[in-house]
């Protein structure tokens, strides 16, 4: 979140304070427990993360050791979209830039037009591909080694995956008039990731926050997790915590725009996966999978969820 945007929360007091079962496994009741920062990434984008990561030293993420008591509750997930043993071995983050700049089959802009505009794009060569992986591997090692200046900043950091086959690890922004699963996998590995901080194979405990911090989100000021911790705590309670768009590419045509795309959070946000109301939506999500409604963007459609819910209630239905 830029310092400039205006926080968001959703956060009915109808639905504050209840735990809720899911799969057989309970919620956490309470929203007070450790922080993740959620850091998704897929083949294709592997050195835009490591690439932010380095930003951090520039923007370091915190003070003084004293500046927020919770700061160790914060520990880093790197979430990978595939399966691992799909791909092959990689070397290093170099020679990941290197077949990059010359392998892609398409211009550059798009690079940086669209967050997950890559791997998921078939004309992408599986040689660039072969390159890529397992470089999450050498941020891992800087982190645990202290290469990482900031790395005191956090508690520890953990690797998982979705598991997602190429077929359905998909991002395809000019088909998505005619192609179902344009957007499935970046709306998959949300899902999956928020899951993956409920009840992580990789730790034993859980998370009741956790950040989403796709590999284009960086930071644009020092200290800016001393700063989004102070906010958690003065937003408390809440079920997502983040921003609405406020750049100026809608102003030409915004009263053409329907309430929900305005209205909407951004993706980038802080999830309360404890919040009964959070688990309502991400389990609407999981069930629409291979429904119409997974044409849309899962941080629009929450929107949509969000915008009917407060109508019903309205109506007095809800």
């Amino acid at each position: 979140m830029s310092e400039a945007a205006q926080a968001e929360s959703l956060h009915p007091s109808s639905l504050d304070g209840a735990a809720t079962a899911l799969g057989g496994k309970l919620v956490p009741r309470s929203d007070n427990g450790k922080m993740v920062i959620l850091r998704t990434f897929c083949p294709f984008d592997i050195d835009k993360l490591a690439d932010g990561f380095d930003s951090w030293v520039t923007f370091f993420p915190c003070g003084s050791e004293d500046a927020h008591p919770d700061r160790m509750d914060v520990d880093i997930l790197l979430f990978f979209s595939a399966a691992w043993d799909l791909w092959p071995k990689a070397k290093t983050t170099t020679d990941v830039s290197f077949f990059l700049n010359r392998t892609a089959t398409f211009p550059s802009s798009h690079l940086l037009s669209f967050g997950y505009f890559g791997f998921r794009i078939p004309s992408i060569s599986i040689f660039t591909l072969a390159f890529s992986l397992n470089c999450h591997q050498d941020i891992v090692r800087k982190f645990d080694e202290g290469h990482y200046p900031w790395s005191k900043c956090f508690g520890k950091i953990y690797v998982d995956s979705a598991h997602m086959p190429p077929e359905q690890d998909l991002y395809e922004p000019p088909k998505q008039q005619i192609n179902r699963l344009w957007v499935n996998g970046p709306n998959r590995q949300f899902e999956k990731g928020l899951r993956a901080c409920q009840f992580p194979m990789f730790s034993t405990h859980g998370y009741q926050l956790a950040y989403l911090m796709e590999p284009d989100s960086v930071p644009l000021w020092r200290f800016w997790l001393d700063k989004l911790l102070n906010e958690i705590e003065e937003r408390r309670p809440f079920a997502v915590l983040g921003s609405k768009y406020r750049g100026d590419k809608w102003y030409d045509f915004i009263k053409e725009l329907e309430i929900p795309l305005l209205n909407h959070i951004n993706g980038n946000a802080i999830y309360n996966v404890s919040h009964v109301l959070m688990n309502l939506m991400l389990g609407q999500l999981e069930v629409e999978a291979d429904q119409m409604y997974n044409f849309i963007p899962f941080d629009l459609r929450m929107g949509q969820m969000w915008t009917e819910g407060k109508e019903t209630e309205k109506g007095g239905l809800y």
